[in-house]
């Protein structure tokens, strides 16, 4: 089938078996030109040249330019504006729109979009699928890797949005879900991982929230689930990092055991500050307070007042066999109870 070129009027159609789509080459590379639309090319292309893929020899040479094997373009995005910070890419397939400062269209123009939908009860719709693989040592994959920058404007952006639309209470909704099927547990496997917004600066760009849960977003803002399936296993912890003045690491950890207990551990003898509260600080509800233990040197060190609330209280003394007290104190422990100060006689 020989080379044609395609008017604007013109059908594309179906090309017999082993055939090719009749796409032209000309002074703008392998294309098809739609004035009103864009443009489709192929082959392997750049601002300056093209060459053929099965020609293609430039894998051991950095790109000068970026280059794309398929590309639809609208509004002449430009091939030397892909990808970001003067990096230069190959790319197999290119969807690529300008979108100019007169358009009034209500909603987004998306570069790539895919959209399926399924009435099978064996076969789901993926809009979108992304693979990397690895097929050697000490190389690098992304399953999925997106960029948005602001290009020095005032603007809003996201990095990546997830609309969930429920219709049926019935149904079981899920905004993100991290999984796989590896085979092996790696040495190393962090679920989620949130470096600075300005990761290459220094100092580094913060980020001013790590993670933020709106109002009313949810009943129970975090669930945490079990260390090991089954019985018998406690909650997993949360791990809380600090360093000195020195540079020696710190590190406390929150965990509930298997019967329900709440455990603060530190690597070192740092204790549990409250700090800048209002009439109480710790208060246990239908509960014990323990403190200390066999190896405490004090049990309870409490620098100001003591206040006891609802303590049970005794006008008179039981007899014992105890020995008859000495007639002088040494010293009045001064004890709140119920708000009316309460004076302790001790002895040594």
């Amino acid at each position: 089938m020989a080379n044609k070129k395609i008017s604007e009027d013109s059908e594309i159609t179906t090309p017999a078996a082993n055939d090719y789509f009749p796409f032209y080459r000309g002074s703008d590379n392998y294309r098809i030109d739609w004035s009103n639309f864009g443009f489709l090319e192929t082959d392997f292309s750049n601002s300056t040249n093209t060459e053929k893929l099965d020609t293609f020899d430039g894998w051991a040479t950095p790109l000068t330019e970026n280059k794309d094997s398929l590309r639809i373009d609208i509004g002449s995005y430009g091939l030397t504006n892909e990808f970001h910070a003067g990096a230069k890419v190959l790319s197999g397939v290119v969807g690529a729109i300008d979108v100019p400062v007169t358009s009034a269209l209500l909603h987004h123009a998306q570069g790539i979009a895919g959209y399926c939908k399924t009435t099978s009860t064996t076969t789901a719709a993926v809009g979108g699928y992304f693979q990397g693989q690895t097929e050697a040592d000490s190389t690098i994959a992304f399953g999925c890797n997106a960029l948005v920058e602001d290009g020095g404007f005032n603007v809003n952006l996201w990095g990546m949005e997830i609309d969930v639309n429920a219709d049926n209470a019935s149904g079981t909704v899920r905004g993100l879900d991290l999984t796989g099927g590896s085979t092996v547990q790696p040495g190393t496997a962090v679920g989620l991982i949130i470096n600075p917004v300005g990761v290459f600066e220094s100092p580094k760009i913060k980020w001013t929230e790590g993670i933020r849960l709106s109002d009313g977003a949810a009943d129970t803002g975090i669930k945490i689930g079990q260390s090991d399936e089954g019985n018998g296993a406690g909650s997993m912890g949360i791990n809380f990092l600090s360093k000195t003045d020195g540079g020696v690491a710190r590190q406390t950890s929150l965990i509930q055991d298997k019967d329900g207990n709440w455990s603060i551990t530190s690597n070192t003898n740092s204790g549990v500050y409250i700090l800048n509260g209002a009439n109480e600080g710790i208060r246990s509800v239908g509960g014990k307070v323990g403190i200390g233990g066999a190896n405490s040197a004090r049990r309870l060190n409490i620098n100001g007042d003591l206040e006891l609330t609802g303590a049970q209280t005794a006008v008179s003394a039981t007899a014992g066999a105890a020995n008859a007290l000495p007639a002088t104190p040494e010293v009045y422990l001064a004890v709140y109870i119920d708000g009316d100060i309460r004076k302790i006689p001790c002895y040594i």
